[in-house]
């Protein structure tokens, strides 16, 4: 639980939820906008925000990337548990 705190906490100050991106150092930058929590957080805020609607190609884009994000994990953990799974093991 502690390992996972750490990463939460972490993730959540490289993506803008407590201040915006743009005031963290250049080499920073790339890493925000790596992290599914950014477009998480850009998402919901311009749609509570700035009341930009479902109809708008950004809040696509958002919904795209966190898609992509979950695909890519399921796949990978997918893999992780079939290669060390118990049952090839024994």
């Amino acid at each position: 639980m502690g390992v996972a705190n750490i990463f939460s906490f972490l993730m959540m100050f490289l993506s803008g939820i407590f201040f915006p991106i743009e005031m963290m150092p250049e080499w920073l930058h790339p890493v925000a906008h790596i992290l599914p929590l950014t477009y998480f957080a850009e998402g919901l805020r311009d749609t509570m925000v700035y009341s930009i609607g479902v109809e708008s190609s950004a809040i696509w884009f958002h919904i795209g990337v966190m898609a992509l994000w979950g695909v890519v994990a399921y796949i990978i953990g997918s893999w992780l548990y079939r290669r060390n799974s118990i049952v090839a093991t024994r």
